[in-house]
């Protein structure tokens, strides 16, 4: 299964999209601590969802590190401690030569992958993923892609690139 690394704006969308138990199955799903301690913190349907999945060993709780920027060697851009320790994790994942990806809906994180070259995508994009790997119906990619619109704070960009992304594009990413 490949490894992805999720913030926690992406998990509560992947949540209310109703694709979360997908994503569980089909990928080797990593959170970092601070990522745990901002859904938690909310003691949402999302929070308990959540305290499920790491009781049942779902989902792999990262411990984040006082000292990340010095051991990753990435200077990060001021993020919230949510996007800065999922991206410093995936660094020292890269750093072991091993195959990750992150799934992450910041626009200021995004942004900073994309500068660098860090393979990531959003929840827009997971969900066409899902249905190109057959995981999804067109009906139920459909639903979830209206609910992400609806939650999701998206510009016309994103979503345009998200909705016409070539396949060749995506492979990566496919579980």
């Amino acid at each position: 299964m490949k490894r992805v690394l999720i913030d926690a704006s992406s998990f509560i969308l992947v949540h209310k999209c109703g694709i979360l138990d997908i994503v569980i199955k089909m990928y080797h799903v990593n959170m970092s601590t601070s990522v745990v301690s901002e859904i938690m913190h909310k003691k949402s349907e999302e929070a308990s969802t959540l305290c499920l999945f790491i009781d049942n060993g779902d989902i792999t709780v990262l411990q984040d590190s006082l000292d990340d920027e010095g051991v990753s060697g990435v200077t990060l851009p001021k993020l919230g401690a949510g996007e800065k320790n999922s991206i410093l994790h995936y660094t020292r994942i890269r750093l072991l030569h091993q195959s990750a990806f992150l799934i992450l809906d910041d626009g200021k994180a995004a942004r900073f992958c994309q500068k660098n070259s860090f393979r990531f995508i959003n929840a827009l994009l997971l969900v066409r993923i899902l249905f190109l790997h057959h995981q999804v119906s067109r009906d139920e990619a459909q639903q979830a892609w209206q609910i992400l619109t609806e939650k999701g704070r998206y510009s016309e960009n994103i979503l345009q690139n998200a909705a016409t992304m070539e396949i060749n594009e995506l492979s990566f990413f496919y579980p």
